[in-house]
């Protein structure tokens, strides 16, 4: 890979924003998590490693992916060992402890940190693994057999690095919010379609419950669980054993906390009454949407609509109800 090259038409360096890892991540007692920020909780950097024989065990309270650019070494993610070469893609997840330990005098790598809320809203370190893996951009982090390592030919890696310098750039030049998201979530897509390929072969088979699981989500207002366990195959019994181990929660719960994340998320983003909102995931009415994101979110929909800002559009559903 010819990293010169690749990296010298972007902004690598700190301008209007800082990407010094000691100012964006705290460390407690070798766990690493984010320092309270109203941006995004998204880090991209560029590292370079001079004479540092080796990288300590840690943990991690976020999603970790590197790409090697240059150098050599092992990683050890919860006593498994990776060789690191050129191309090595690694994928850490929270509950990993990870250590590195470098051959060669210079290593190169470009990192991105994040908290899964920037995958989904609503998505959280304290879910289930199960429904990590109920997500494209967050499944390959959590797999029942973890594939923490992917080896990427040169040009798949100059594809993912290109892509992770256009991060880069839009985060050192001060791109908004929205905008740094958006080219994270790009960033992730080309990540996963490259991992999915190379590791098709070695990983485990697709969830026998996914087919239930993309129904679900796509029909989280009026959800036929009923067709979404006859998409499966599986016997009534097996499928509510099976959702149980691979998800950690009973259907109905899983529902929830679905229509929950789209609340939370519509409630940010949007400007729509909550009856409305309420009315479009499937809760009974408003003051059921009401008392479940108190319990749920531990406050009330009209502290989260100003804790981030949003004024309700009265005008935008005619004949809804003027309560926010």
């Amino acid at each position: 890979m010819r990293t010169a090259s690749l990296l010298s038409p972007y902004v690598l360096y700190p301008k209007e924003r800082s990407l010094s890892w000691h100012e964006r991540i705290v460390d407690r007692d070798n766990t690493y998590e984010f320092t309270p920020s109203d941006g995004p909780a998204v880090l991209p950097i560029y590292n370079l490693y001079r004479n540092m024989p080796n990288i300590s065990a840690h943990h991690h309270r976020f999603l970790e992916i590197s790409l090697i650019l240059s150098g050599t070494g092992t990683a050890c993610i919860d006593k498994r060992e990776t060789p690191l070469t050129p191309g090595t893609l690694l994928f850490i997840n929270h509950l990993q402890e990870h250590a590195e330990s470098f051959r060669t005098r210079r290593v190169e790598k470009l990192i991105l940190a994040m908290l899964p809320s920037v995958i989904e809203s609503g998505l959280s370190l304290s879910m289930s693994n199960g429904m990590f893996r109920a997500f494209s951009l967050t499944e390959p982090f959590f797999r029942n057999k973890a594939v923490n390592a992917v080896a990427l030919d040169d040009n798949a890696a100059d594809r993912i690095a290109r892509s992770w310098c256009g991060l880069l750039h839009a985060y050192n030049t001060g791109a908004s919010d929205d905008a740094v998201i958006a080219h994270t979530r790009s960033l992730l897509e080309h990540i996963v379609s490259e991992h999915g390929r190379r590791t098709a072969a070695s990983s485990a088979k697709e969830s026998a419950i996914a087919p239930a699981l993309y129904h679900l989500r796509m029909n989280v207002r009026t959800p036929d669980v009923a067709a979404a366990i006859a998409s499966t195959g599986l016997s009534k019994s097996h499928f509510y054993k099976r959702f149980g181990e691979e998800i950690g929660m009973p259907v109905g719960k899983y529902i929830m906390t679905l229509r929950i994340s789209r609340a939370k998320s519509m409630l940010r983003s949007t400007s729509l009454p909550v009856s409305h909102i309420a009315s479009d995931l499937g809760f009974y009415d408003e003051s059921h949407m009401h008392r479940t994101l108190k319990r749920e979110a531990g406050e009330s929909v009209a502290a989260f609509r100003n804790k981030n800002g949003v004024q309700v559009d009265r005008k935008s559903v005619p004949g809804r109800s003027r309560r926010i």
